[in-house]
C-alpha cells in the first residue's frame, strides 16, 4: 500500500513542478493531493529538543515507509512555497528528456539536466547541423 502511495505522490509532484517550470498553474487535484499527504503525515511528526534547538522526529518507528513519504512531501512543499521556485526547470533534452532540475547557476541560464548527457547531445546536434549547412552552401 505505501508503495502505491509513494508512486502516486511522485507523479503528483512531477506534474506540479513540471507545470511550474513551464510557468503554468498546476492542477488543483494535484495540489490537493500533495496538501493532504503532507497534512496527514504531520499527525505522526513530533517536535523534540535537540542539541541545537529543536527537531522534527518521526513518532512511529514501525512505519518507517510513512516517514519516507512524509520527507518527500515535506521537501516538495518547502520548494513549492519557497522564493526559489523559479529555479525549477524542465530539461528539453533532444529526445524529450523531461527531467526536472534546480538551476543554481549564477545567472540562471542552465538549460539541461546535465551537461554530460542532454547538454552534450544538444551541442553535438547543433555542431552537426552547422557542418551540414556549411557543406550544402555553395562557395561564393
Amino acid at each position: 500500500m505505501w508503495y502505491e502511495q509513494a508512486l502516486a505522490l511522485r507523479e503528483v509532484i512531477y506534474r506540479i513542478f513540471s507545470a511550474s517550470a513551464r510557468r503554468m498553474r498546476p492542477g488543483a487535484d494535484d495540489l490537493a493531493h500533495l496538501s493532504t499527504t503532507y497534512a496527514a503525515a504531520l499527525m505522526y511528526a513530533r517536535i523534540v529538543p535537540a542539541q541545537a534547538g529543536f527537531a522534527w522526529v518521526w513518532g512511529d518507528e514501525e512505519n518507517w515507509y510513512g516517514h519516507l513519504v512524509w520527507l518527500v512531501a515535506k521537501s516538495a512543499v518547502e520548494q513549492l512555497t519557497s522564493q526559489d521556485l523559479h529555479q525549477v526547470k524542465e530539461c528539453p533534452g533532444s529526445k524529450g528528456c523531461g527531467w526536472l532540475f534546480l538551476d543554481t547557476s549564477k545567472n540562471g541560464s542552465r538549460q539541461w539536466c546535465s551537461m554530460e548527457g542532454c547538454g552534450s547531445r544538444a551541442k553535438r546536434q547543433r555542431q552537426y547541423r552547422r557542418q551540414r549547412r556549411a557543406i550544402a552552401e555553395p562557395l561564393s
